[in-house]
């Protein structure tokens, strides 16, 4: 008789219900859509080589295999973990991958002069590399450096390669970061030098970070007797910075609480995850393979020989990464600047005095951004706009412009646009677009700058101003001898009193004409906002700028040298007065309606005074001071508060 088989306890699962889950939760984030590159071909890989480990690498380039590698690093290296060139081209030939060095293709120089820049380096790729006019297949990968790794450079990077692939790319970055804003806890830019050598540095550098609206912190600006510095310091680093940057002068790297402030700044980039939160400044003559171990790496901004130059780095560094700013506090901040450089040399009186900024406000914008689009592939319509003379950005497959459609087709030759919608010019600042559901309102705002750009060169252009090329890469503008009569324009002060200024000049001691040329563009970030910087220029017969840069520049030294504030407001006022015909706003053409500008600087006031003004801004106003020759406001034309007491000639 057999036996009964033993019973056992069994585990009885009911049959899972399916979740449903909503559409949205699939929404891939920007700058990380997909994970899995090899089933896309139409992802762009971007690869941080400043922070990617080998074994990430390595299992990214087997697993994906790319149709192309684009290196878009200055100096291309491959020495992470035990990798070494030639072991990273025999993954690369073996993933079937082709290698382009960018830097090669279009010469080092031009690719150092365009680092970090999307716009050219992406148009660089469409005409070196993805030269057919077939659609290009991916995967595709992109060797990034720190110039470069910012979400900002990739979106617009992307964006721009959208020409090659009428699908559009997805991206993805590697290491995975999310895309986002700086959080608005972290507001504040805190500079760290060394005390006492590098203050002037320091103070010149806060002074335009402030009025260009950003919060920022400096030692010997906000440290007060007794204090717990570096309690402090180490609160504003560790929870409240959103960029630490580093004027790393020779002694700077020498000294023991410049030292702690970086370790400690790194500490925290690393354990939060922070990109770029550590930003190095050239300021004197170390050269870049002397800078410490922890910061040659990085994306090392050169202010040596042209501080204005390394500003307009900086700021564009700032603007990329968003980091929190506020121009609307101009008032305060003007205040406090004066105060902080006045106080600590003689005394103040309790009353208000009023400040000029060369900024100007748009009063007015056209109704709306208009879409069109053109009868061709995304990536030819750079083609058939080159000869479009109305103010406009592509978009992906399509072109945005303050103009209809309408009037964008009657200035085209041989194709015709075609509507794809409207909007009003508010929301679109704001991002909010049902047409393009991906704006993001600061791509947005850059859009609108990059407009309001082209509709000042376009207005420049019909008045007959000469343009010259500065080294940044943007252009001034300036009157020709003999095109006003004699070369004076008529504007009004601040008493209401009428009064001429001269645009152009002749010097008998040098035997040459100099020329008032000024610079027009929005504040980073704020395209509401636009800045006149002033410049000068020189020729021999009234027409042509100098082609030596070194006599330029000598010229400027010498000549310039003894211009006081009073005399570049001026200037500004007058040039503005001719620009608006002595009308109540400035016109500038955008295709429709024009935007509007404020015809003078604005006007604000600082709540206090010096007890003796002539003194201390005879020492606080002049540009290109001799013992100070890195400050070259004349050649650059940086953001200027005039005080209503500035010295007159």
């Amino acid at each position: 008789m057999s036996k009964t088989p033993p019973k056992h306890l069994r585990i009885v699962e009911t049959a899972p219900r399916p979740v449903e889950h909503a559409p949205e939760a699939f929404e891939p984030m920007a700058s990380e859509r997909s994970l899995f590159a090899r089933a896309d071909p139409n992802i762009l890989m971007f690869i941080d080589f400043t922070t990617v480990d080998e074994a990430e690498l390595l299992s990214l380039i087997i697993s994906s295999q790319p149709t192309h590698v684009i290196d878009l690093r200055v100096v291309p290296r491959f020495d992470i973990g035990t990798l070494n060139r030639k072991l990273v081209f025999s993954i690369f030939e073996k993933a079937g991958a082709k290698y382009h060095d960018l830097g090669a293709l279009i010469g080092p120089a031009h690719m150092r002069q365009n680092a970090g820049a999307p716009e050219p380096l992406a148009r660089a790729v469409l005409e070196r590399v993805f030269k057919t006019d077939t659609a290009v297949k991916g995967p595709v990968a992109i060797l990034l450096d720190a110039k470069c790794s910012s979400a900002a450079f990739m979106d617009a990077f992307a964006a721009i390669l959208d020409q090659a692939n009428p699908a559009g790319w997805q991206t993805m970055r590697v290491p995975a970061v999310r895309s986002a804003p700086v959080s608005d806890s972290r507001s504040i830019v805190f500079i760290s030098h060394a005390t006492p050598n590098d203050n002037p540095f320091a103070s010149w550098l806060s002074t335009q970070l402030t009025l260009s609206g950003y919060e920022v912190w400096t030692d010997f600006e906000r440290l007060g007797g007794g204090e717990l510095f570096w309690d402090t310091i180490e609160d504003i680093i560790r929870n409240r910075a959103a960029k630490v940057i580093v004027a790393a002068s020779g002694l700077a790297q020498t000294r023991p609480g410049v030292l702690d402030e970086i370790a400690l700044a790194l500490s925290i980039e690393r354990n939060l995850g922070l990109t770029n939160f550590v930003i190095p400044l050239r300021i004197d003559e170390t050269n870049f393979l002397d800078f410490r171990a922890n910061l040659q790496r990085r994306n090392i901004l050169d202010f040596h020989g042209n501080w204005a130059a390394g500003l307009a780095q900086l700021l564009k560094v700032l603007e990329s990464d968003r980091v929190p700013s506020d121009v609307k506090d101009i008032a305060s901040n003007v205040g406090k600047i004066i105060h902080d450089r006045l106080q600590s040399k003689l005394g103040l009186i309790d009353r208000a005095d009023p400040v000029s900024v060369n900024w100007l406000q748009v009063r007015r914008w056209p109704s709306a951004v208009y879409a069109s689009t053109l009868p061709v592939p995304a990536n030819r319509i750079a083609d058939y706009t080159k000869t479009l003379q109305l103010p406009h950005v592509q978009f992906g497959d399509l072109l945005l412009s303050f103009a209809p459609t309408t009037a964008l087709s009657a200035t085209l030759t041989g194709v015709n646009a075609s509507s794809s919608g409207a909007v009003a010019t508010s929301e679109f600042l704001k991002g909010r677009w049902n047409q393009i559901p991906t704006l993001k309102s600061h791509i947005a705002q850059r859009m609108i700058s990059n407009l309001v750009r082209q509709a000042w060169a376009r207005t420049a252009q019909q008045r007959n101003l000469s343009a010259f090329a500065l080294a940044s890469g943007a252009s001034c503008w300036f009157l020709k001898n003999g095109q006003l009569e004699g070369n004076k324009a008529s504007f009004i002060d601040r008493e209401g009193k009428k009064r001429t200024k001269s645009l152009v000049g002749f010097s008998q001691k040098r035997g040459v004409f100099w020329h008032f040329a000024a610079e027009l563009r929005p504040l980073p970030n704020h395209p509401e906002t636009l800045v006149i910087k002033p410049h000068v220029i020189f020729s021999e017969d009234g027409i042509t700028p100098l082609e030596s840069a070194a006599r330029m520049h000598a010229l400027r030294r010498g000549f310039c040298k003894s211009w006081w504030n009073d005399r570049w407001r001026d200037l500004i006022a007058a040039f503005l007065f001719f620009l608006s015909e002595g009308s109540d706003e400035i016109s500038l053409d955008a295709g429709d309606g024009g935007i509007g500008l404020s015809p003078t600087m604005s006007d604000f006031e600082c709540p206090v005074s010096p007890l003796d003004a002539e003194t201390i801004l005879i020492e606080e106003a002049t540009t290109g001071d001799e013992e100070d020759p890195d400050i070259d406001e004349e050649e650059v034309g940086l953001t200027l508060a005039f005080d209503s007491q500035d010295r007159e000639q």
